[in-house]
């Protein structure tokens, strides 16, 4: 008996195991489900000046269901070259306006560093759902290296 018991639980704590990731018990930033916010189009400008400067602006139009609060911008910052190792592009003058207005943005870093993230929006409001732009413009230095 004792051993019939022991082999159901054990069977119980694999089928946890097992099934767990299944659960969204998470609902904050660690969450592995699917953003429901769409990019339902994007556009870009990027001019390069003779020093290597790039300048970008990004246009996002996106699809928001109820409830969410934003947005988030991730750049690479790392090379991915091994022949330059250390290089960064660092993002600067950040600006960022949701539907032609200023909105709040909180800055991150992740995977040690070689991300900078904009967080995008107001943590305490959500946005209203339907479509609203983004526009992201930025500059990063040092974009051409030497051949």
């Amino acid at each position: 008996m004792q051993r019939i018991v022991l082999t159901l639980v054990a069977a119980v704590v694999t089928a946890i195991g097992l099934f767990w990731p299944s659960f969204d018990i998470d609902n904050g930033s660690n969450s592995t489900s699917i953003d429901p916010v769409v990019v339902t189009d994007y556009s870009s400008e990027y001019t390069l000046s003779r020093d290597g400067g790039l300048a970008a602006t990004e246009t996002l139009t996106t699809e928001f269901p109820a409830g969410r609060h934003g947005i988030f911008r991730f750049w690479d910052q790392s090379d991915g070259d091994t022949n330059q190792t250390g290089v960064r592009y660092r993002p600067e003058d950040i600006r960022v306006t949701m539907d032609g207005q200023s909105v709040p943005v909180q800055f991150l870093s992740e995977g040690a560093g070689r991300f900078k993230v904009a967080q995008i929006g107001d943590p305490d409001r959500t946005v209203m759902s339907g479509s609203h732009q983004y526009q992201i413009s930025y500059r990063v230095s040092g974009t051409i290296a030497d051949g």
